[in-house]
């Protein structure tokens, strides 16, 4: 065995040397001293214009030329020592170092295999050694991040040791014989380790030599990759529904989502909470152009998405702006380690989710970043890419601890650009989503990209950390509820699971901007326990206990005591646009609701035993149709609205619910017609007991022409003695509380 490797060694030495043999070009210069194939060492340097070679024991043995441009027309080369190239022109000597370097590098680990196959043995260091990662494409000429190796001790030790600070990183740096570079952060969480611009690759690979270095990899550039996205989420199956209700009633609240990408804009007006607060912040710049603000738009929308107030799956959420890419929408992985670094940081303690909306080529550092946080209790939710490729060639998306979100759009088929393949996690909508924007406080824009895609998944695992379930079953949450075979064209390999943020209980609506329809108001409900609820109004029955207000303003327990649903008509936003609507800034009662934008829908009526009901998002609107006054009480004040609804209520108590079924009318053009009148009458006989009589005909003609024959059957077994306000069993009489009877006056003028 020791006479093989005897006869291995001399063979490496010939081969090494063989490999130092070059050919290159070379100008005529004087030479002294020794020359080409002379022998050498410290002592017998070889002439200018040459180098001495090295055996593996490090022991100079023979004089080689050194390579010379033929465009370098000057040699400031030292006669002295024996390292006399390494000050020829730069492009030459890297070249030509690099080549010999890479060729060194191959027959050594080929030699080493060798020796290892026949005797079971390394020639090499038993340390661990460093390796150098190039980046193929998208380099940044100068970037390096490099990671350390773990120190070799346990317990609260190798705690301390694994801090890793600027001035150890510079050590090392000098420890290597490495200058005139900067480092720009050292990492203890993300990584263990730094990153240094002005690097050359030739002193990259001299770093990844030393033994206390796990890896040198060259930074690359990274990029950025670009409502109906929440109504689809809260779904198991198309057709949209034009509505959205979070899980289990949550929005994020005590939840941080740290959205690493351009910035945001935080002082958009849909990133502020119920009392005006603003729920973004800012957290860290990693891109060095000083400006701390989202110049780019790509942070905002994203942010929009995870948690704006119309447009976000958390609507409540805390948000923190990691800038990590420029205005022109690049950064660098060395940037991105550092965001990833601050969030580690600044998330302990907290309920957190990542958003990583970045895309580029496969990163080892990134990856193994992206990986640490979610170890430290940081879900981290990753946008696939946008090249229609394979998503397991792209980093942060390959890496496994992440969840990978693809893009869908809005008929369910895989967006064109996602990416897909077995790295995905988990599909959602992607294409042409609208969210907030970064140009002014109320800017809204439509954009596309797997970035759009992964943002609605980070507000999903927002809600779930807010249930209270672990970090640590966030992602396992996400894959196992998620719609199975929906996702068309999902791509090969690709898992078929499209999102589902929907709950356990049938939950709010958020007010967004007519993105809802008035029969999918949120309403605050609560069951015979107590416990409080949201359902849609359309879900609500007669005796159901919904959150309102007295007449005072007072919050308080109402009940329900009609419900119906009026065919179609316009609405606005995301409650009944012919509903009477409070103003809080003007203390008014509004004829119509109109927040957000007109359209055509279902609309659904109902009353409840207080004047106003609140929904949730806040809106405190009158359960009487405003449509049934008509142009009547354009100007009605808190007062007379407060009468209006008792006067009201009493009828619906008296009579039953019948007026709020469509079935109990004619027409509804008939009730506009004739319900106005009985609306205004109402009011002056609520006020004038002696005024009564006209309440008495308006109501006879409305029972007459607006009713259907079954619903005036069952209005009149109420109203015995309709059309005389001095008997029992008159409208007016009801509506009083009998207050108009005055039985002396029947037979006269007066009744």
């Amino acid at each position: 065995k020791s006479v093989l490797r005897i006869i291995i060694m001399n063979f490496i030495v010939a081969l090494l040397l063989l490999a130092l043999s070059l050919p290159v070009e070379v100008e005529s210069i004087d030479r002294k001293g020794l020359q080409g194939e002379d022998h050498c060492n410290h002592h017998s340097p070889c002439a200018t214009g040459h180098f001495c070679t090295s055996d593996l024991d490090g022991e100079e043995v023979l004089c080689k030329l050194c390579p010379i441009s033929q465009t370098c027309n000057t040699l400031n080369l030292s006669e002295e020592g024996v390292q006399n190239c390494f000050v020829i022109c730069d492009d030459v000597e890297s070249q030509f170092e690099e080549e010999a370097t890479e060729e060194i590098e191959t027959l050594e680990s080929e030699i080493e295999d060798a020796v290892e196959e026949a005797t079971g043995e390394r020639t090499g260091s038993t340390e661990t050694k460093g390796t150098l990662l190039l980046a193929e494409v998208d380099a940044i000429e100068g970037e390096w991040i490099v990671v350390m190796n773990a120190p070799d001790i346990s317990g609260e030790s190798q705690k301390q040791e694994n801090e890793f600070s600027v001035s150890a990183a510079e050590a090392l740096i000098y420890e290597v014989g490495i200058s005139s570079v900067e480092v720009v952060g050292a990492y203890s969480s993300a990584l263990r380790g730094f990153g240094i611009r002005n690097m050359s690759k030739l002193d990259a690979k001299r770093l990844a030599k030393n033994t206390k270095v796990k890896y040198v990899e060259q930074s690359r550039e990274v990029s950025v990759t670009a409502a109906w996205g929440i109504d689809r989420a809260d779904q198991r199956s198309l057709p949209l529904n034009n509505c959205y209700r979070p899980f289990n009633q949550k929005d994020g609240s005590d939840v941080y989502a740290y959205i690493i990408d351009s910035g945001i804009r935080i002082t958009h007006n849909e990133f502020k909470d119920s009392q005006g607060q603003h729920r973004a912040r800012w957290g860290t710049n990693t891109v060095g152009d000083h400006q701390d603000e989202d110049c780019n738009g790509h942070g905002t929308h994203v942010a929009g998405t995870v948690g704006a107030k119309h447009y976000g799956i958390a609507p409540n959420i805390n948000l923190v702006a990691v800038k990590v890419v420029k205005c022109n929408g690049k950064g660098s992985t060395l940037s991105l380690i550092q965001g990833i670094e601050f969030v580690m940081n600044d998330a302990r303690g907290k309920k957190a989710v990542t958003n990583i909306s970045i895309s580029n080529l496969a990163s080892t550092s990134s990856d193994q970043a992206v990986k640490n946080l979610v170890v430290s209790g940081v879900p981290t939710i990753v946008a696939a890419g946008n090249y229609d490729s394979n998503a397991c060639n792209y980093s942060p998306a390959r890496e496994s601890y992440a969840i990978t979100v693809g893009a869908t759009a809005s008929n369910d088929y895989r967006a064109w650009f996602s990416n897909w393949g077995p790295c995905v996690d988990i599909f959602a909508p992607g294409q042409s989503i609208q969210s907030t924007y970064y140009r002014h406080n109320n800017d809204i824009y439509t954009d596309s990209g797997t970035s759009m895609a992964a943002s609605h998944v980070t507000g999903y695992a927002a809600l779930l950390l807010e249930y209270g379930y672990s970090h640590f079953f966030v992602k396992s949450q996400i894959i196992n509820r998620s719609t199975k075979y929906k996702v068309h064209n999902a791509g090969t390999a690709s898992p078929n699971r499209m999102l589902y943020a929907g709950g356990n209980v049938s939950a709010a609506c958020p007010s967004k901007g007519g993105g809802c329809v008035s029969g999918d108001t949120g309403i605050y409900s609560e069951d015979e326990n107590g416990v409080e609820s949201v359902k849609v109004v359309s879900e609500l029955k007669v005796g159901d206990a919904v959150r309102g207000f007295d007449s005072n303003l007072n919050k308080t327990s109402c009940k329900v005591e009609a419900i119906g649903q009026f065919g179609t008509g316009d609405v606005y936003g995301n409650y009944t646009a012919d509903h009477f609507i409070f103003n809080t800034k003007t203390d008014k009662i509004e004829p119509y609701g109109t927040l957000g934008d007109k359209k055509v829908a279902s609309k659904y009526d109902f009353i409840s035993d207080c004047p106003l009901v609140e929904d949730e998002s806040g809106v405190m609107f009158g359960p009487i149709d405003s449509d049934f006054c008509g142009g009547e009480v354009d100007t009605i004040s808190w007062k007379n609205y407060l009468e209006l609804h008792v006067a009201i209520l009493r009828v619906v108590l008296a009579s039953g619910p019948f007026w709020f079924d469509s079935s109990s009318y004619n027409n509804m053009a008939t009730v506009k017609q004739f319900a106005p009148s009985v609306c205004k009458n109402m009011l002056r006989c609520m006020k004038d007991n002696t005024k009564c009589n006209k309440l008495e005909k308006a109501s006879q003609k409305f029972i007459d022409k607006a009713l259907t024959e079954k619903a005036r059957a069952k209005t009149l077994s109420t109203f015995s003695n309709l059309g005389s306000r001095c008997q029992i069993g008159s409208v007016s009489a009801v509506v009083t509380s009998g207050k108009s009877v005055d039985t002396s006056l029947i037979g006269t003028a007066s009744c």
